[in-house]
């Protein structure tokens, strides 16, 4: 039987092309025999060209005849095709080499591999660049760069299975749970400390770290302060950066700004593991120093500033309670321009 495939299903017929016919099922003697005549100097690609049949039935007849047992030798004289073709430039076209032998890619790559002969070649080319310099720094950013990059191409060229859309139905969502707990039992106090010391760094680098939130009594919102527009989750958070502003103003401190930078707790196995101060402010003397605007000392926060001072302990960190929050609203309110009542 002959069929034409307008548009043939790559898994099926991996060689197949649109628009040819291919004989499906019935193997007459004259294919047979021209089968057994090529298969020892062609390649699969080769005969089914030739015998218009798709990738699969072929294979599946020669598995079927003990054609595949049988392996053809390397001669001297492909060896030196092959170190001929090196010879140059230290790089060869292993497709026009296959094409040549007779041959599959795969082999020739596979000889080339065993020989050494590409490796010899390859060895004498140098890099005028100097040798390559990493990418990213560490392993977090490159996952994150290959995540972008494999979101963007699925939004550029739809999903590469065709399941855009597509959603897990109860009964997978169900298996994937209870995989997904029983990975979590079974990792160790490093594993889970590794983990959540990830996930925090990829908040971190996206930015959502800290999202927005409305409708909560301690006024979060976004503010524009001293032409930069950024996120504050308190009235007091806001207020003491317009007091800072006030002060840079003033010429009282050099600069500051709010939530510049993440301090790591390395090796710390549970709960905090990070801790991001409000705001770093530079004296006019130069030096710098981290202010924490802390209306309510809860044990998470007590927790941050512990580890702040052990594993950071050259780095000065501020404190600003409710009774300084209170002593400073006292005195400033009225001067300092956009102040939040």
């Amino acid at each position: 039987m002959i069929v034409k495939l307008p548009f043939p299903d790559p898994c099926l017929f991996p060689n197949a092309k649109a628009g040819r016919s291919y004989r499906t099922s019935t193997w007459s003697r004259e294919m047979v025999d021209t089968l057994v005549r090529m298969y020892p100097t062609h390649t699969n690609a080769q005969i089914a060209e030739v015998l218009s049949v798709s990738g699969p039935s072929l294979r599946a007849k020669k598995m079927r005849l003990g054609l595949n047992s049988k392996v053809r030798p390397w001669s001297q004289e492909d060896i030196e095709t092959i170190r001929a073709a090196y010879s140059g430039s230290g790089y060869a076209d292993i497709g026009a080499i296959a094409e040549r032998l007779g041959r599959t890619i795969d082999a020739v790559s596979l000889k080339v591999s065993k020989t050494g002969l590409g490796n010899a070649c390859r060895s004498k080319v140098k890099n005028p660049k100097g040798p390559r310099q990493p990418k990213f720094k560490n392993k977090e950013d490159r996952s994150l760069a290959r995540s972008e990059f494999i979101k963007k191409w699925i939004a550029d060229n739809g999903h590469p299975k065709g399941a855009t859309g597509m959603k897990h139905s109860a009964e997978t969502k169900e298996l994937i749970s209870k995989a997904s707990f029983a990975n979590a039992a079974a990792m160790t106090d490093e594993q889970k400390a590794a983990s959540t010391m990830k996930m925090m760094r990829t908040k971190v680098a996206r930015g959502t770290a800290n999202p927005m939130r409305d409708g909560v009594t301690w006024k979060s919102g976004w503010r524009e302060v001293g032409g930069v527009r950024k996120y504050y989750r308190s009235k007091w958070e806001a207020n003491y950066a317009y007091y800072l502003q006030w002060l840079k103003e003033k010429g009282q401190i050099s600069d500051w700004k709010h939530e510049p930078k993440t301090f790591w707790f390395e090796g710390v196995k549970r709960g905090t593991v990070s801790y991001l101060p409000d705001f770093w402010v530079q004296e006019v003397s130069g030096a710098e120093a981290y202010h924490e605007v802390k209306g309510w000392m809860d044990d998470r926060s007590k927790t941050k500033i512990a580890r702040m001072a052990r594993y950071h302990p050259k780095v000065k960190l501020i404190v600003i309670d409710a009774k300084g929050y209170a002593s400073l609203k006292k005195s400033v309110m009225g001067l300092v321009p956009g102040w939040e009542i």
